[in-house]
């Protein structure tokens, strides 16, 4: 779930699958949410809309 996979530290790899909250209009970031939390993911993420199921890998940054 996305709250465990946040309480990793920065540096490590993670996966998780939860609902994609946004689409194309924040650019490349998707903002995802379970049950649990929510995430950010940034990157390749094209082709993903609000409402979609995802699973992603990466690893886990501090922004800003």
């Amino acid at each position: 779930d996305v709250q465990n996979a946040r309480s990793y530290g920065i540096g490590q790899t993670v996966t998780v699958s939860a609902v994609a909250t946004n689409g194309s209009e924040l650019g490349a970031i998707r903002y995802m949410q379970d049950n649990t939390a929510g995430i950010a993911a940034y990157g390749s993420m094209t082709g993903v809309s609000r409402g979609d199921s995802v699973t992603v890998t990466g690893d886990l940054m501090d922004f800003s």
